[in-house]
């Protein structure tokens, strides 16, 4: 099973199949146990842990054992509003183990409200709960630069994932730089990060992207 949520900032990945051996990536990451009483094994930057639930900031060696069970992942662009919340909550800090009952109360809501995701305003409410439990603020930019508008439609339209920066900029008449300055400007974070993400979702079993 792997069910993928994905917008301008973040993916949000549901799955049994989440195991992987140590490295590192440039995103927030939140990892949640949904199965009962079952905790995860993960050694970060060497130091071995047990839980069911934990925030793991960027740029921090990990690795993690799913043991086959559903868990659920988020991952986060560093660079966006969205996670300021989270770096708050860190501290600078390697991670940060989330509290038995606020995994519970994830647990729940996740497994009884996922199925019900159609469209982009039901995936926003389910974050914007998610963060709640986690006692997270959620921001959502606001997009006013028509010329990003379009770039991003263009993004979710396409169906392939090796676009770069230069092909989106010569199709809407920019330089690379000013494309990625207005970009950065318009969602809080980096072009190259978002087409990142594109193609994370692009490459998984299933993929809704919001327009």
């Amino acid at each position: 099973m792997m069910l993928l949520f994905g917008a301008e900032h973040h993916l949000l990945v549901i799955s049994n199949a989440i195991d992987a051996e140590e490295h590192r990536h440039s995103f927030l990451q939140v990892t949640v146990s949904l199965e009962d009483e079952m905790a995860m094994d993960l050694d970060i930057e060497g130091q071995y842990l047990r839980c069911s639930g934990v925030i793991i900031n960027s740029g921090v060696a990990h690795k993690l054992d799913g043991k086959g069970h559903a868990l659920l992942l988020l991952l986060i662009d560093r660079t966006s509003i969205l996670a300021l919340s989270f770096k708050q909550a860190l501290e600078q800090r390697n991670y940060a183990i989330i509290p038995d009952k606020v995994v519970q109360q994830l647990r729940e809501y996740v497994l009884k409200e996922y199925a019900h995701i159609s469209n982009s305003t039901h995936f926003e409410a389910y974050l914007r709960h998610f963060m709640k439990l986690l006692q997270m603020e959620f921001i959502q930019p606001t997009i006013v630069d028509p010329r990003i508008k379009e770039l991003i439609s263009l993004i979710n339209q396409c169906t392939e994932y090796k676009h770069t920066i230069r092909f989106y900029a010569q199709q809407l008449g920019l330089s690379n730089s000013r494309l990625s300055h207005l970009f950065k400007e318009n969602t809080g974070i980096s072009l190259s990060g978002y087409l990142l993400l594109h193609k994370l979702a692009w490459r998984c079993y299933r993929c809704w992207i919001p327009s």
